[in-house]
C-alpha cells in the first residue's frame, strides 16, 4: 500500500494528463491520446493468446521442479 498509494495519488492529481509539459501550460499527452487504438489492442490480444498457456505451463513446471527445495535440509546462508 505504501508504494502504490503515492503513484495512484499523483495519477489522480494529473488526470487526464499522462505526460505533462513544463514548458507550455496546456501542452502534453492526455489519456485518450496515449491509449492504443482498437485494432492494435485486438492484434496484441491475438498475439498474446497463444503465449498464455505456454507461460502458465512454464510456471507450473518451475513449481513442480523446485517443490520441496525449501525444507530443513536446504543450506541457509546468513
Amino acid at each position: 500500500m505504501a508504494l502504490a498509494l503515492p503513484v495512484v495519488l499523483v495519477g489522480a492529481a494529473l488526470w487526464p494528463w499522462v505526460l505533462v509539459s513544463m514548458v507550455e501550460p496546456d501542452a502534453g499527452l492526455t489519456v485518450a491520446e496515449a491509449a492504443a487504438s482498437g485494432p492494435t489492442l485486438r492484434l496484441l490480444g491475438w498475439l498474446a493468446l497463444p503465449l498464455l498457456p505456454a507461460l502458465l505451463g512454464f510456471q507450473a513446471m518451475c513449481w513442480w521442479v523446485f517443490r520441496g527445495r525449501t525444507d530443513g535440509r536446504a543450506p541457509v546462508y546468513w
